[in-house]
């Protein structure tokens, strides 16, 4: 009813490790991935007082011992045939990210680090992409910048969805908080679509409408990115899966 046609589930964001995320559409029972992108972290969320690692230097040191001789969906990240998908919370962060990414040639995003635009200039040096926090009314202008420094900065990015904490509307609210900031429409509405399939690593089957990718789509009453325009009706797999009632 918000205009999702897929979305990517991950693993809980308490682990160093926690497996890979996966990619599925919002009706029809249909799997886009079960493996989309290899979930590691480098937050506080992943570090706890009683358990094994306590700090974000022992927690990097765990990690580069997994990818020293690494198994199953590591290994696939390390050969490069899955992303990783790096949790993150502060700049930091994202900076111990993108160095530890560098020193195992790893690609993929930054995800959760509402302020990774204040090191744009890294984070668009290191080739990763970025997958902003979810966006609410009232959001600090701090974060809003920091998104728009990304969009200016050419830094490739989604809008995330923490779901179902945060309502599916949500999501469309983070490009239309975003470009009222100043962050250009089409690449808020690519963050939305095309840009997000692609971190995914499932472009070749969603997130654009062309020939040859799976036939989901949405019917908007007026532009996406306005809050005042509607979905009038949703596809999936090329089959009607919501219409609004007409009035």
């Amino acid at each position: 009813r918000q205009g999702i046609t897929s979305l990517v589930l991950t693993p809980s964001p308490q682990s160093l490790a926690g497996g890979a995320s996966a990619a599925v559409k919002t009706a029809g029972r249909s799997i886009v991935t079960r493996e989309a992108q290899v979930c590691l972290g480098f937050s506080s969320q992943n570090l706890s007082f009683n358990r094994f690692p306590t700090s974000h230097t022992g927690g990097i040191a765990e990690l580069d011992r997994l990818f020293e001789k690494p198994v199953g969906t590591l290994e696939k990240c390390k050969q490069g045939d899955l992303p990783a998908l790096f949790e993150v919370s502060t700049p930091s962060d994202v900076l111990r990210a993108i160095d530890f990414a560098k020193r195992h040639k790893l690609k993929g995003a930054l995800a959760g680090a509402g302020w990774a635009g204040e090191v744009a200039t890294a984070v668009k040096n290191s080739g990763l992409a970025v997958v902003t926090p979810t966006l609410t009314p009232g959001e600090d202008r701090r974060t809003l910048r920091a998104i728009v420094a990304l969009g200016a900065a050419d830094v490739p990015f989604g809008f995330g969805l923490e779901a179902p904490a945060s309502h599916a509307a949500t999501l469309r609210l983070s490009a239309a908080l975003c470009v009222r900031e100043g962050l250009a429409r089409d690449k808020a509405w690519r963050a939305l679509t095309s840009e997000a399939a692609r971190i995914a690593g499932v472009e070749k089957r969603v997130g654009s409408i062309e020939q040859g990718l799976d036939a989901d789509f949405v019917l908007w009453s007026g532009d996406p990115t306005e809050l005042s325009s509607a979905v009038s009706a949703v596809y999936v797999d090329g089959k009607r899966v919501y219409a609004a009632e007409e009035r």
